[in-house]
């Protein structure tokens, strides 16, 4: 245990200096400089320290003699390094991938100063480059104008469709977990634990093919988003889906009032009542109530009564029927897409109903999402 701290200080304490290199007769003053503590050979079972640096070759490479031996990281040590930051790289981009030729750019980018190939032990970065472990970044050579270029990104592989299925299934957990969360969300270090404690089973990212937690949220993004809050990352349900929660969180309260309906300015103590929590109107992008309401039309709607505003539910079967055609209509193009104009005519002519595109958007989003001038099967859908 001792050595493996021992082992993480040199990194760190190396990869601080130019080079990461440091004189052999340097490493006693700079290692209690660095961290405030002496560095004691005899703790770790050896009388000097050449001894003890020489047992770690998988970390340090001692070169040079004399006045002129110097300490620095092995290649291993540099390749770890050099995967985990080009890492850190890749998953800042937006498509967590970038050209060869902005390597500079997205370094300094990333970890606020100039990028020093010779930090890492190398000339050339593709010496490095090529040193990479397999299945961590996939490479592809293209030609930009006139000049050709590589790609870098991340290694994904593909999804077998047992896993495909498996994933579909995992974002249906997610929104059954989430919505029982005050805010929809929840942290990110305490969803496994939160997972085995509702569903009574653990959660292997490795059964969807994946290799970290994050990935899968990456999988799913129709469903969840990652936020920064601080020091902390939060996991939360997607506008769509959480309006798509609070909607039948709301449908729920006034289903079960005495009078099936609920006076407006009743309706966040009620649902409290029912729920332990406020309703997440931050999080919905509004400030009152009744904003909310407005948000929620596919399952609520407010009317005027006898004793002012009250809330009232809204036919289900109608956007069931609708849902179930839409689907029928779009699963028997081969891509699942139609032109809008195209699909409109032909809700009409098949199932005699009229569609508008706001009712898409609305309350069919968890099947169908509208981009320019075509309609596509949501890719849980598919």
């Amino acid at each position: 245990g001792q050595l493996i701290t021992f082992t993480r200080e040199i990194v760190d304490m190396l990869k601080t200096l130019p080079g990461c290199k440091l004189a052999f007769y340097k490493f006693i003053p700079r290692y209690h400089h660095h961290f405030g503590k002496q560095c004691r050979v005899a703790d770790y079972g050896y009388t000097k320290l050449k001894d003890l640096l020489e047992s770690l070759p998988h970390v340090i490479q001692i070169i040079g003699e004399g006045a002129k031996t110097f300490i620095t990281l092995a290649h291993k040590a540099q390749v770890r390094r050099f995967t985990n930051d080009l890492l850190k790289m890749l998953k800042n981009q937006p498509e967590k991938q970038f050209l060869l030729s902005s390597f500079s750019l997205v370094f300094e980018k990333t970890f606020f100063k100039p990028l020093s190939i010779y930090d890492y032990g190398v000339c050339h970065l593709t010496d490095i480059l090529t040193d990479i472990p397999e299945n961590t970044i996939f490479t592809e050579d293209v030609n930009e104008a006139t000049k050709s270029d590589t790609m870098i990104s991340v290694f994904r592989r593909d999804q077998t469709q047992e896993e495909v299925m498996r994933t579909r299934g995992f974002a249906k957990e997610v929104v059954e977990l989430l919505r029982h969360s005050p805010d929809l969300s929840i942290c990110f270090n305490k969803f496994i634990p939160a997972y085995h404690q509702h569903f009574g089973r653990q959660c292997r990212v490795g059964s969807y093919g994946m290799t970290k937690l994050i990935e899968l949220f990456e999988a799913i993004p129709d469903t969840v988003e990652i936020r920064e809050d601080g020091e902390e990352r939060m996991v939360q349900l997607t506008k769509d889906k959480m309006i798509w929660v609070v909607g039948e969180q709301v449908e729920c309260v006034v289903k079960t009032s005495r009078a099936r309906c609920v006076a407006l300015v009743e309706l966040e103590e009620e649902y409290q009542k029912m729920f332990g929590h406020l309703m997440p109107l931050g999080r919905m992008g509004v400030g009152r109530v009744e904003e909310a309401v407005e948000l929620l039309q596919s399952w609520v709607r407010v009317v005027n009564g006898k004793e002012g505003k009250m809330v009232v539910t809204v036919d289900r079967g109608f956007i069931r029927t609708m849902a179930s055609n839409v689907r029928r209509l779009l699963v028997e193009q081969d891509e699942g897409h139609m032109d809008l104009v195209d699909f409109i005519e032909k809700m009409a002519t098949r199932f005699g109903s009229h569609i508008e595109v706001e009712m898409l958007t609305r309350d069919l989003s968890y099947l169908v999402e509208v981009k320019g001038d075509k309609v596509f099967l949501t890719a849980l859908q598919l």
